[in-house]
């Protein structure tokens, strides 16, 4: 296939010079290891001849020491091989995404390149491709689906179309070959700690190949890396010059101000908020959605600018394979405006593009991640909407936790007989200066704690016991919750009041102004409890929680 004039354009560096560059590197590190391993066991050969069997002890002593990571340096680089490809997320074919495909194929031979033969549907905000013994592969993320335009996704899958016309993806496994060498090196050289011996010898040996393979490991990746990394950032950068003369400049630099901003927002999403829904056996069917309500509040408070700011000034890592956005985003403002074509602008959906259902594809490999990390007893997942979730989830969770900090407090404070009574003990005892008092009744062991340590347990201890009382007495007197994506905490309404008892929480062992305000909420649902004429079913005693 000829070369497309704009590729012929583009200056991107020699996949020629960076195989052989990779290749020598992997055969230098053959040879230092190699040669390394030559020395320990030339040595007690040394010892031996110097001195004979007059000092076989030593000898052997010498042998043990040395040969064992020999050995092991020797063994670690026999039979690396480089990791096959392992695609993840679903697999789409033509008739679930006939543009996208058309998109791909057209983008391809603007690129002069064959195109992928498979394309998959991940769960991130990713898109890739690869190469793998001759089997090109593209990955969309269905989250970059759901919050990119059309024209932002073509500069993006001009981008990756670039890799494979520059070559990029056929280093892939050279570059696989390298990182099996620096792991089987580590690996091999370590040493479970319930595998002991009693001989000082050996245990010596085991050591010192433990001590040699992480600083050779260490040593030549960090060189590997330095010296290659150059050229794979210099490759991006002639992939974001393709997408531009391909795509617009407008779209190649929107993509990555998309990319670069929301996938970190993304991945705090997962932590906090989807992380919480987990930890009470739940799981919205709505994350996508979700993910953009969480992302207009994360506008609204300033963490989408803070994301932003740091991004932005962010500098190159020389061992990164991308240039820092910066760097990015000012190759592309260099690229002369005649040698960038005149593309219309798409702003439909990008999603619009697969007739896929995305929402299930980031659903499913949620539930088998956590089903994972869960092998033993993963428990069944609730699945609703996000507003659905506080009653469906929290609320039950919420009470439980509740329920058992009041039981361990119970003999402390047998009076209180209901959460609400509990938690407003609690908050007046912390209002008195009785942290410690509070959180030494669930830590037996506070006092045996060294004194420096103690007031960050009474800290933690606090928060975690206001915060269980205080969501679990809010429920017990009839407050609801509302969907909160992206506020600090979950939402509780009350009698027309709105509070965050993670927020506040967090913040009454040290601000004085979050300790009169619990104050003010243990009065005020205290009174509500006495005026009551019938307790709601959920104010059950303690002594019940107790057994």
């Amino acid at each position: 296939m000829s070369k497309n004039p704009v590729v012929a354009s583009i200056r991107a560096p020699s996949v020629v010079t960076r195989a052989l560059l990779a290749v020598t590197l992997v055969v230098g590190f053959y040879l230092v290891t190699v040669g390394i391993a030559a020395v320990l066991f030339a040595i007690p050969v040394g010892v031996f001849w110097v001195n004979g069997f007059r000092a076989i002890r030593a000898v052997l002593f010498v042998v043990a020491i040395c040969w064992i990571p020999a050995f092991l340096l020797l063994s670690s680089i026999i039979g690396v091989k480089g990791a096959r490809f392992t695609p993840t997320g679903r697999r789409i074919e033509r008739h679930e995404a006939p543009e996208l495909f058309a998109m791909v194929e057209a983008l391809a031979a603007a690129a002069s390149t064959r195109g992928p033969e498979e394309v998959y549907v991940t769960d991130d905000m990713g898109l890739s491709v690869t190469e793998d013994r001759g089997r090109r592969i593209l990955q969309v993320g269905a989250v970059l689906l759901a919050r990119t335009r059309v024209d932002e996704l073509r500069a993006g899958l001009a981008h990756e179309l670039g890799h494979f016309a520059f070559g990029d993806t056929r280093l892939l496994g050279l570059v696989s070959w390298a990182h099996a060498l620096f792991r089987s090196v580590l690996s091999s050289t370590q040493r479970s700690p319930f595998d002991q011996s009693e001989s000082s010898a050996i245990e010596a040996g085991y050591e010192l190949a433990k001590a040699i393979g992480d600083g050779l490991a260490t040593a030549y990746a960090k060189l590997f890396f330095f010296l290659t990394r150059p050229s794979d950032r210099r490759g991006e950068l002639a992939a974001d010059e393709l997408a531009a003369k391909l795509a617009g400049r407008d779209a190649a630099l929107a993509l990555l101000d998309k990319t670069h901003v929301e996938g970190p927002l993304f991945d705090l999403y997962l932590q906090n908020e989807v992380g919480f829904a987990l930890s009470t056996s739940a799981l919205p069917t709505d994350l996508l959605a979700g993910f953009t309500t969480y992302a207009g509040r994360a506008r609204e408070r300033g963490l989408a600018a803070e994301v932003e700011q740091a991004v932005r000034n962010a500098v190159t890592d020389r061992y990164d394979t991308h240039p820092a956005l910066a760097d990015r985003v000012a190759a592309l403002q260099q690229i002369p405006a005649a040698a960038l074509p005149s593309v219309p602008h798409d702003a439909r959906p990008a999603a619009a593009l697969v007739a896929i259902d995305l929402e299930a594809i980031v659903g499913d490999a949620i539930a088998e991640a956590f089903a994972a990390e869960n092998p033993l007893r993963a428990p069944r997942l609730v699945r609703g909407r996000w507003d659905e979730l506080p009653a469906l989830a929290y609320a039950p969770s919420l009470h439980e936790n509740g329920r058992k900090v009041a039981a361990e407090l119970h003999t402390a404070h047998p009076s209180a007989q209901t959460m609400t009574q509990m938690f407003a003990v609690v908050v007046r005892r912390l209002a008195r200066g009785e942290l410690e008092t509070v959180v030494r009744v669930l830590a037996r062991d506070f006092d045996a704690i060294p004194a420096h340590q103690r007031a960050l347990l009474a800290s933690d201890g606090g928060r975690m016991i206001v915060h269980g009382l205080f969501a679990a007495a809010l429920l017990e007197r009839g407050a609801t919750m509302t969907p909160s994506l992206g506020d600090p905490g979950l939402v509780f309404e009350w009698h027309g009041q709105r509070v965050m008892p993670m927020k506040l929480a967090s913040e009454c062992i040290t601000e004085a102004a979050a300790g009169a305000e619990l104050l003010r909420w243990a009065d005020m649902l205290e009174a509500d409890e006495a005026v009551a004429a019938q307790p709601p079913e959920a104010a059950k005693p303690v002594l019940a929680f107790a057994g």
